[in-house]
This record gives C-alpha cells, structure tokens and sequence, in this order.
C-alpha cells in the first residue's frame, strides 16, 4: 500500500528556465487531498537534489534559498510545512538516488514507512530504474519524450489515484475531474457506476449553443449544459474514450429561456475585462478556439 509520494523538482515540476509545466499546480492541489488504503492522507514531499553546504553557504541559508526559489513558483504552499515535505541533497549530503535521502525524506515526515510504501516520480530514467531496485513505484514524466508514464501533469492524478488506492471513488473523481476538464473541455460532476472493466459512467457539463444565444451581440455564445458520459479507462488509469451524451431537452429549453432573460436584462457583459457595469451577471468571454462562452461573475447585479 502506498502511502507516501515523493516527487523531484527539477525536470519535474519545473523546466531548465525555471518555468512551472502546465497543469502542475492543478495536479498538485488535487493529488494533496488523496486518501490511501487505509483512509490517511496521502503525504506528498519533495525529495530535490541541491548545492552541498559550505563555510560561506550553510545548510540552513541554502534551504531558504531554495524555499524563496518554490515561493517565487508559487510552489511552496504545496509542500508545507517546508521542515516536514521539503527534503534536500543538502541536508542528506548525499545526491539522489542514494536511498539516504529517501530515508531522510521519510523521517522529516515523521512516518515509520518503508521504500515499498512509498511512489516517486522523476523524469531521471536512471534515478527510475534505482528507486524500483530498493523497491519503491516510480513514474517518470517528460514532456516531450515518448515512452514515459506522463507527458503532461494533468495526467498525473489518475496515473497516482490508481497505484495509490485503485478502489477509492472519491479520489478517482477528482483525478477524472482534472484530465476531462484539460483534454475534453467537460467539467466532470460525479461517477454513477464504476465497473471492472474499467468503464465509468457520470454526469459532466459541456458547453452547447442556444437559440437565445443567437441574439443580438450574444450570437453564437455558448453555455454549459449536464450530460451523461462515459468513459473508458485502462488498468493503470489513462483516459481511453470519452463519450458525452445530449442534454435534456427540458434542460435546453431552461437555459435558452435564462439566456433570453440575461439578453433582454442586459446582464451579460461583452468587456474582455474590467469590472463589470451595475446590473450586469455574466461575462461573454472568447476561448482560444474563438468560440463564446457565457460565464457568471457574480450573484449580485450592484
């Protein structure tokens, strides 16, 4: 049973330039709620490889330095309290994979667990191979080499929901919330049945056209509609197929009702952005694929 993730920084959270990978932080605030086999939460750290103390750069000032790096990535808050989930070849004085760094990540934690309790992802093939041979799981992530676990964050959740507690809906829901939301454009509401050949049914919005859309400035605009779905999984939890159905007509004819209202209201903005004018509710905004979308911005329309 796996109770603890370990995850490197460098080429894993982060590119050479310093740049966060997309979809990391998404991944991140949805892997920290995660319940292992035995209903705890799962702890997640960073294990990191960095400079090795000197007279003139301690091992304390080089830990704040390394802090004021993750908080610069808006990555700290992540991985608090940072003397708990934060552990550094500099504090180990040994590089990874040496398991002394693993062991020292495990004691900071204060967790009594053992290498095979533990999933470590990197994007070091070699630090991979290591870490399986002291009997730990591993994923390696790259962004753009094939043949790896995960070529994008966003992927992750399902990949870790599935080594960490293949049987947890609740997890499973959040990870499938995260991937349909990225790769699909479906904001995923809730699993009905899950069976064992790795099929789930559920309920998810996805965006349509209305007739009342097609008024005036709004023409054309989209709002989000519930839908059946399916999807199709495989053993090691990637996403396979995704089928949404049809809204409910009775639901289509509500909403293009509402819309109709928002139009003769003028409650719907047409400003990319700025604060919204007094009795206005909604925005119409323009996604990459130059298709409208009409959101709420508010309840109030003072």
């Amino acid at each position: 049973m796996i109770r603890v993730l370990m995850i490197d920084l460098g080429g894993t959270l982060i590119n050479q330039d310093n740049f966060v990978y997309p979809h990391v932080q998404e991944a991140l605030e949805t892997i920290q709620s995660f319940e292992t086999g035995t209903q705890e939460q799962l702890s997640v750290c960073l294990v990191s490889d960095f400079y090795m103390p000197t007279p003139q750069r301690t091992e304390q000032s080089l830990f704040q330095e390394y802090i004021m790096l993750l908080e610069s990535l808006n990555l700290r808050r992540f991985f608090d309290p940072a003397e708990q989930h934060i552990t550094l070849s500099t504090q180990a004085g040994v590089f990874k994979p040496d398991p002394r760094i693993f062991e020292l990540a495990l004691e900071r934690l204060g967790l009594t667990a053992s290498f095979d309790e533990c999933l470590f992802i990197t994007e070091n093939a070699e630090h991979i191979e290591a870490c399986r041979s002291l009997g730990m799981k591993t994923l390696r992530f790259a962004e753009e080499e094939p043949g790896v676990d995960f070529n994008d964050w966003s992927e992750a959740p399902l990949l870790i929901s599935q080594i960490v507690n293949p049987k947890n809906i609740i997890n499973l829901e959040k990870a499938i919330r995260l991937r349909l939301a990225v790769e699909h454009d479906l904001e995923f509401m809730a699993i009905s049945d899950f069976s064992p050949d790795g099929t789930i049914s559920g309920r998810a919005k996805q965006w349509h056209s209305l007739a009342a859309a097609n008024h005036g400035a709004g023409r054309n605009s989209q709002v989000p509609l519930s839908v059946d779905v399916k999807i199709n999984l495989a053993s090691e939890g990637r996403i396979l197929a995704v089928k949404p159905g049809q809204p409910d007509k009775e639901e289509t004819a509500e909403a293009d009702h509402y819309v109709k209202t928002l139009e003769d209201n003028k409650q719907i903005s047409r400003k990319k952005s700025g604060p919204l004018s007094p009795g206005e509710t909604y925005r119409e905004t323009v996604n990459e694929k130059g298709e409208k979308r009409i959101k709420r911005e508010r309840f109030s329309a003072i």
